[in-house]
């Protein structure tokens, strides 16, 4: 599996941030509390969810409904996960479709 592109429309102090990956090593750096581990919870939520803890704490500041996609490569098909994060798990919705045909993705 390779990332592609992220979209942040909104998590923790991030929002409207769009991040290309190209292939091979790709590094995030920035100044502390530029959003570093922001960008990588988000990764991780959006793969595998979060706890009770580290949901409130990535949370938007402002207020704002968090969300966003993730653009990978995965068995030579292009599939963007898109996904929604309510205040509790039951709130999530997350779907997945081939980025080409547009198929939804189970």
């Amino acid at each position: 599996m390779m990332l592609k592109k992220l979209y942040i429309g909104a998590f923790g102090k991030l929002k409207d941030k769009e991040i290309e990956l190209k292939p091979g090593l790709n590094v995030v750096y920035g100044e502390n509390g530029s959003g570093k581990s922001t960008v990588m919870q988000f990764i991780k939520a959006v793969f595998y969810g979060f706890d009770r803890k580290e949901r409130g704490l990535s949370l938007p500041w402002d207020g704002a409904k968090p969300g966003g996609f993730v653009l990978f490569e995965s068995g030579g098909k292009e599939i963007m996960t898109s996904v929604k994060f309510g205040k509790t798990a039951k709130g999530d919705s997350f779907s997945s479709a081939d980025n080409l045909s547009g198929d939804k993705i189970s």
